[in-house]
């Protein structure tokens, strides 16, 4: 689906049915954060809340209603798994007409004042009613005003009831969150961070410091991310944050550790800790993740073959540490060596 369809699909099932929203809760999958959707929410004036990453908290409601479609679905369709969609005006029905635990009463009734006919059978016959005045009818319509108005202020309060429960519930077990401010060096959970390491229980829980850029909200941060993390979104939510052993006070910073060496223009020298890892990408060619002296893991980067051709010490301990990790073949090592050599005959 593209964010064009996405728009469509907002006329037909939403804006026709119940107008336009003053504001759309929504995760951040790459449709809801298209510039194409963006500017049509900003043309119809309507707000788009994003949900904090890897948070499915912001949107609840939604994601019990999922698990309740997902629910449904599992009973009925086939082995092949092929007639889902069949099904789906069925569990959307069933959804509709459940009785709410927050709301306490189902989304058909609160929209509609009334419970649908669930029953196959004949309709049962209702006795024609006699004609009335028109006194009569403008008092049906005030009392049908008023019994929506009773319902809308009942599904108010009992919404207010259960998220008040539901705030109580989560935060028995519940430490304060901790308030970070601009500037506070933090670590970052690698819960939900794909990492290159075969083995996810034995590789870091944690990663960086990095730096808050900005405080989102009372619960959400956004960070200074290197560029090895560009593909991730730079906002977090509390609970993937922890403050770093290094910047224990607010306001304290650790300067980043002095240049291996100088060359003789007094550009830094970069010195070769160790390789972590070893990968041949379409485009980019043989790469090596070289974790440079002096800096953490977080600081470090994908280089190309040329550019540690000659830190054999490195590489063979990498070789023989990890047997089954890609290696450079011989026609890669000379077109390597060679462009060393032209890079050196340029710079002098």
């Amino acid at each position: 689906m593209k964010a064009h369809d996405l728009a469509m699909l907002f006329v037909r099932d939403v804006w026709k049915l119940h107008g336009l929203p003053d504001s759309i809760v929504s995760d951040r999958g790459p449709l809801f954060v298209s510039e194409f959707w963006k500017a049509v929410c900003h043309r119809l004036q309507s707000n788009i809340n994003l949900s904090t990453a890897y948070h499915p908290e912001t949107d609840g409601q939604t994601e019990n209603a999922n698990a309740f479609l997902e629910q449904y679905l599992r009973q009925y369709v086939s082995f092949a798994q092929d007639d889902w969609d069949e099904w789906l005006p069925l569990a959307e029905f069933a959804a509709r007409n459940v009785v709410n635990d927050s709301t306490g009463m189902s989304p058909f009734f609160a929209n509609t004042g009334y419970h649908p006919r669930m029953s196959f059978g004949p309709p049962r016959v209702v006795p024609k009613p006699a004609p009335k005045d028109i006194a009569d009818r403008c008092k049906e319509g005030n009392n049908f005003v008023t019994r929506m108005q009773e319902i809308t202020d009942l599904l108010r309060t009992n919404l207010l009831s259960a998220q008040a429960s539901q705030e109580k519930f989560a935060n028995a077990n519940r430490s304060p969150a901790p308030a970070y401010r601009v500037g506070d060096m933090v670590l970052l959970s690698t819960r939900n961070i794909n990492s290159a390491r075969p083995i996810p229980k034995l590789d870091h829980k944690f990663i960086g410091p990095f730096r808050i850029e900005r405080v989102l909200g009372s619960h959400t941060y956004q960070l200074k991310l290197p560029h090895e993390l560009s593909s991730i979104h730079d906002s977090f939510h509390t609970n993937l944050l922890r403050s770093s052993p290094n910047d224990p006070l607010p306001g304290q910073h650790n300067p980043p550790p002095p240049p291996i060496a100088l060359d003789e223009k007094g550009e830094r020298l970069w010195a070769i800790d160790k390789v972590l890892d070893s990968k041949r990408t379409k485009g980019k060619g043989f790469q090596y993740h070289i974790l440079w002296r002096g800096f953490g893991r977080e600081e470090a980067t994908c280089e190309p073959l040329h550019n540690v051709v000659n830190a054999h010490i490195a590489i063979k301990e990498f070789e023989k540490r990890y047997r089954n990790k890609p290696r450079p073949t011989r026609r890669e090592i000379r077109t390597a060596r060679s462009q060393v050599r032209q890079d050196v005959e340029e710079t002098t």
